[in-house]
């Protein structure tokens, strides 16, 4: 639909205008513009499911639900985890884990770090848990990202990017495939992002990588990793 924009002071002519549309993810622009911007500072990554993932992971039952319900942080455990554009989780989402990891007490010993190297470790399982989910991989979809794109510079009509009327049906699915596979690309990076930062991480502060300790494993390249996650003794 049409918008109008009132502007309150006289503006000189060859001026440029400019909106400010708020702190926005890439959530918000794909459901409510219908595009998606690469490199948004202010995207996040969501997983809604962490505590559960934890939870059935290492066998964290009611005692973590109520120790989370005793630090108020119930809350945020509904919401799940966030992470930044950066792939850095929120401080709200490693105190959630950090009470996790305390319910762990015997885990404690595998890693020197402390609460806050144990709730890194709790995430980093989570994250390689994810990205192993994944229907495709990141490297999958920017790979047909660009051939999507490169049949957009071998002459698609610039209509056709924008969703115009004027494009034909074929143009407008290819365009709507590009802005889905945009944004899976953009989850994806972020998701990436945190893995790698989490994996430094775990490698200052106990020493050792908790892919073994913690069972998870990082699938290929390029390739959906169907296995399940190899459970160590530490695991129920």
């Amino acid at each position: 639909g049409a918008f109008t924009a009132t502007l309150g002071d006289a503006v000189p002519a060859g001026a440029t205008l400019s909106a400010r549309r708020g702190a926005l993810t890439n959530d918000d622009l794909l459901q409510h513009q219908g595009y998606v911007e690469p490199g948004l500072g202010d995207d996040v990554y969501l997983m809604p499911h962490l505590v559960a993932q934890v939870r059935n992971t290492y066998g964290v039952g009611a005692d973590g639900d109520r120790a989370i319900r005793r630090a108020g942080l119930h809350h945020i455990a509904r919401r799940g985890g966030v992470l930044d554009a950066d792939g850095e989780p929120d401080e709200a989402t490693l105190e959630v884990l950090r009470v996790l990891w305390r319910i762990m007490g015997r885990e404690a010993p595998l890693l020197c770090g402390g609460e806050r190297a144990g709730a890194h470790a709790l995430l980093l399982s989570a994250c390689l848990l994810e990205e192993a989910s994944l229907a495709t991989t990141l490297e999958a979809d920017l790979a047909e990202l660009g051939g999507l794109a490169g049949a957009k510079e071998a002459g698609k009509p610039a209509e056709a990017a924008m969703g115009m009327a004027g494009a034909s049906r074929g143009d407008a699915d290819a365009a709507r495939r590009r802005t889905v596979v945009a944004f899976r690309v953009e989850k994806k990076t972020i998701l990436a992002k945190a893995i790698d930062k989490l994996m430094r991480k775990m490698d200052h502060e106990s020493g050792r990588r908790p892919s073994k300790p913690f069972g998870v494993t990082r699938p290929k390249k390029k390739r959906r990793s169907t296995a399940a996650p190899r459970r160590w003794p530490s695991q129920p």
